[in-house]
């Protein structure tokens, strides 16, 4: 069973950054599944390394996207995302040196990363984007 699904109430009208969203809840699932079967930091840290990437070109794609639309936003925004890379990477820290709590935490971080940030900050910006996502 997954750790966090898509469900359409995650849309923001824009099938872009709809597909990107369910990438991230992909990434976000084959993490957490290594997680569960497998403690070992090696395996942790490449899944996780992953999500990382992934969660970086979803930022800077979706950023360029409000600004194409001239999201009036996007600073707020923006700086929201840096606040989550820079959580982010401390987690990243925190597992390399073998912090036993990380794991769980980190996939609790990024559950109510994903699901909050997507319903309550990302949904923002669908009024900017015209019919059906048309970006």
């Amino acid at each position: 069973m997954p750790f966090v699904t898509w469900t359409d109430d995650f849309s923001v009208h824009d099938l872009r950054m709809d597909d990107q969203h369910r990438m991230l809840f992909d990434y976000i699932n084959n993490l957490c599944d290594v997680m569960d079967r497998d403690r070992a930091r090696p395996a942790i840290l490449d899944a996780y390394q992953k999500v990382l990437d992934y969660t970086g070109f979803h930022f800077r794609d979706e950023e360029a996207l409000m600004e194409r639309v001239n999201y009036p936003g996007l600073s707020k925004h923006r700086l929201v995302h840096q606040q989550l890379v820079t959580r982010a990477l401390d987690f990243k820290e925190r597992i390399k040196t073998g912090d036993a709590a990380a794991p769980d935490e980190l996939k609790y971080f990024l559950k109510n990363w994903l699901t909050a940030h997507i319903k309550g900050i990302d949904v923002q910006y669908s009024a900017y984007l015209g019919p059906k996502g048309s970006h």
